[in-house]
């Protein structure tokens, strides 16, 4: 449900938030639900305003019960320091926020168990965002230590499966607690919440290594020179396992080699990227890819 605008980014409110709704209600926690859902809303717009001062756009903000999968346009363009700000900025919100709620209990401004599970909440999701797994904000200052090292869009794979590993951890603890007789709801939506977000992160990573084609595309044309990124693969190699390697700012040629290194054609990354585009397997043999058109040799021109 589209909830409106904030500063030209469009807030949605995901069905599963309803769910939650209801599912508090049902257990007597209706206003615990609107605290939660408040902290989290300030968590978000901490990220959103970040990013605005960076210059970044952001044209979707999607918030689910317990979080929120954020569209920001440039961000794998931007620098460092921006993504790390912007990141850090939602979790110390939280502690703020929590500093406040302690300063008002003890100095007997406020006097409510729901400003106790205020300040409880906003620590919680504090410690709780800083675990390393995508979308949590933790995870993404790990994205960006490992793309550093293996490249966007197979750093972003591997911190989807670090997502989906905890939500699946925390769905097992919540079915724990529930036969011991200890229901967490709110633990429960973040099991489903976690793998519902990676998949959002990974369709966000194909879209991003299209945009960084298109960039490369108006850099050629504009410099009449671009730089190229080369890899020798097997014939066996399968498209996905290919493009987990592939970095973002370079062009990729790859050269496809049988088994006595012999190399049988190359590639472009337009060619391999208009597969994806096609909606093909992404499990088939880069050797596939072959067929169809003459190889190019590597004297060929």
């Amino acid at each position: 449900m589209n909830a409106g605008y904030f500063f030209g980014t469009r807030v949605i409110v995901n069905p599963f938030f309803f769910l939650f709704l209801l599912a508090y209600a049902l257990l007597g926690l209706f206003p615990q639900a609107v605290v939660a859902f408040a902290v989290l809303l300030t968590h978000e717009l901490a990220h959103l305003v970040v990013a605005k001062g960076y210059g970044l756009e952001v044209p979707e903000l999607e918030l689910y019960p317990f979080g929120g999968v954020a569209r920001v346009e440039g961000m794998s363009e931007a620098d460092s320091h921006a993504i790390s700000t912007m990141a850090v900025a939602g979790p110390l919100n939280n502690f703020f926020l929590a500093g406040l709620g302690i300063l008002a209990e003890r100095s007997g401004l406020l006097k409510s168990p729901l400003l106790v599970y205020f300040v409880d909440f906003n620590l919680g999701m504090a410690f709780f965002n800083f675990l390393p797994a995508m979308p949590l904000d933790g995870g993404l200052l790990y994205r960006l230590f490992l793309t550093r090292k293996i490249g966007y869009k197979k750093a972003t794979a591997k911190m989807v499966k670090l997502g989906r590993s905890l939500g699946f951890l925390l769905a097992s603890g919540s079915l724990l607690g529930a036969f011991m007789g200890m229901i967490s709801p709110g633990l429960l939506w973040l099991a489903l919440f976690l793998p519902v977000a990676a998949a959002r992160e990974r369709e966000g990573a194909m879209f991003t290594v299209w945009k960084d084609l298109a960039k490369k595309k108006e850099g050629l044309s504009k410099n009449g020179i671009l730089s190229v990124e080369q890899l020798v693969v097997a014939e066996s190699t399968s498209l996905k396992e290919l493009l987990r390697h592939f970095l973002l700012g370079k062009y990729h040629l790859v050269m496809v080699a049988d088994r006595d290194l012999e190399i049988r054609g190359i590639l472009t990354e337009g060619e391999i990227l208009a597969v994806c585009l096609r909606g093909d397997r992404l499990d088939r043999p880069v050797k596939e890819l072959l067929d169809g058109h003459r190889p190019l040799a590597p004297g060929d021109g």
